[in-house]
């Protein structure tokens, strides 16, 4: 968890991870398409206009890794995202323009990697973890 949330945000922030751990588990299971569909049209309503399924994606992965104490990298995003039947990857080839614009919007911080100058670590940032909450507030 960010040390950017309280200890009385724990709770919350449990249900989340097994919420989110679970959505992200369900991805390829066809009965829970719904619910995971469910989750990204909300977020992607209560994300700022203009905001693209990419980023509500992108956001998704990076909320499921730093709810279950991991940063995110680029590289971690690109395989967990995958690829489509022809092979092209979801999140695409600008992931890093995705990931900057998410910065932008105050919804992800990304930070240098203290054990590898050439990666970065992309976590929630306060901002993020309350549109998170509110989320998944509304398809509970």
């Amino acid at each position: 968890m960010s040390d950017d949330h309280s200890q009385q945000d724990a709770p919350v922030a449990l249900d989340l991870i097994s919420s989110i751990t679970l959505t992200h588990h369900r991805l390829t299971t066809p009965e829970y398409v719904g619910e995971v569909s469910d989750l990204l049209l909300v977020l992607a309503r209560l994300m700022p206009p203009q905001t693209s399924l990419r980023q509500a994606v992108a956001f998704m992965l990076v909320a499921s890794s730093d709810l279950s104490g991991r940063a995110a990298s680029l590289a971690m995003l690109r395989r967990s995202a995958g690829f489509d039947r022809q092979g092209i990857e979801l999140l695409g080839p600008s992931l890093g323009r995705t990931t900057r614009s998410l910065e932008a919007l105050g919804l992800i911080r990304i930070e240098e990697s203290e054990e590898d100058a050439r990666a970065s670590n992309i976590k929630l940032s306060p901002k993020g973890y309350a549109l998170l909450t509110d989320a998944m507030a509304v398809i509970s």
